[in-house]
């Protein structure tokens, strides 16, 4: 019996010791890869937040070009109010901004959140984050220090093996797991979505956001971005009663206020290249017009 213990004692120190060896060398990896390169731009003045929305129809470049404000645009393909809460912790870290800009985006999911940004949990901000997962997450990614660069690693070796072409900008996205990962997830958003209330808990995250920002003297500006049919409604009162309570502007980036039409979309959701410089023109002018009122 004595053995047995001892054996499974000397299993478990290795096991853990083994598993910090891996995840210092992944952390070290990922702090100096291109992953990790958004820590070494020039000062940033405006920061742009949302989804994929916001990732295909806000080019900083062409709003740079236009009013002189260097921009970076941290949304992300399936990111959301988790993961806009977490690149805006680390990035306030880095940098000053004068200007957050958050699109009005889904409060009741965490949109796979916990595929891009456990290589983040360094920061003490970001990893107190996970505290609002189930158990068997917090455990997973406390206890298990390694997992939080399974989704690095599977971008890396996509990167090795397919060669994908590079983004224009980096966007600090670490990968997917399709059909699988939709599967194994499901739970985990069905967890967020009904044990905290969904909207409830998304709220608390855009608040934090704005907080962050508004301790620091930033100016917080909403975006509507726009689709090709309709409105986005959805929890669009929670942002109208933070903008009243914040003293935030909401800029309508719709399809009607942008004059777009079909050949300005390359699917429901998203602007093309001829839809987002539309696009960029008009938040632009919006931009300079509110940075102008605040004498900023």
């Amino acid at each position: 019996m004595k053995r047995l213990v001892k054996l499974l004692t000397i299993f478990i120190l290795v096991f853990f010791a083994l598993d910090n060896v891996i995840y210092y060398c992944c952390n070290y990896i990922y702090r100096h890869s291109s992953y990790f390169s958004f820590t070494k731009l020039r000062a940033i003045d405006v920061l742009y937040f949302g989804t994929s929305r916001t990732q295909c129809g806000i080019d900083p470049k062409r709003i740079e070009d236009k009013t002189g404000l260097y921009g970076y645009n941290v949304a992300g393909n399936g990111a959301g109010v988790v993961y806009s809460k977490a690149l805006g912790s680390v990035f306030l870290k880095y940098y000053y901004p004068k200007l957050f800009v958050i699109e009005v985006m889904p409060l009741n999911e965490d949109r796979r959140a916990l595929n891009f940004i456990p290589p983040l949990f360094f920061d003490k901000d970001v990893y107190r984050l996970v505290k609002y997962y189930p158990f068997n997450i917090r455990l997973r990614y406390c206890i298990f220090k390694s997992v939080r660069f399974n989704s690095f690693i599977l971008g890396l070796a996509k990167q090795i093996v397919l060669r994908p072409k590079a983004n224009s900008d980096f966007v600090p996205l670490f990968g997917h797991r399709q059909k699988k990962y939709f599967e194994e997830n499901l739970q985990e958003r069905i967890f967020f979505e009904k044990t905290f209330e969904g909207e409830k808990m998304g709220e608390r995250f855009i608040t934090g956001l704005i907080d962050d920002a508004k301790d620091r003297n930033i100016d917080v500006v909403f975006v509507r971005m726009p689709l090709k049919e309709g409105y986005y409604e959805e929890d669009f009162d929670v942002y109208n009663r933070l903008a009243i309570r914040h003293n935030i502007k909401i800029v309508d980036l719709s399809r009607e206020v942008l004059r777009l039409s079909d050949d300005d979309f390359y699917d429901f959701l998203h602007v093309n290249e001829k839809g987002m410089e539309k696009l960029c023109e008009c938040l632009a002018a919006k931009l300079q017009e509110e940075l102008g009122q605040r004498g900023k």
